[in-house]
């Protein structure tokens, strides 16, 4: 389904936001979560 493959896209970006969050800010895995948690939750199905 077309929702499913935007889901998979959205997935991406955050695991690509996450490792760059990482990277820059030096948060730990912990935090990153936790940030791409609150993002989904701001941005609802």
């Amino acid at each position: 389904a077309e929702e499913d493959g935007n889901v998979e896209v959205i997935l991406h970006v955050f695991q690509v936001t996450i490792k760059v969050l990482e990277k820059w800010e030096g948060m730990n895995r912990y935090a990153a979560e936790k940030a791409m948690l609150q993002q989904i939750h701001l941005y609802p199905k």
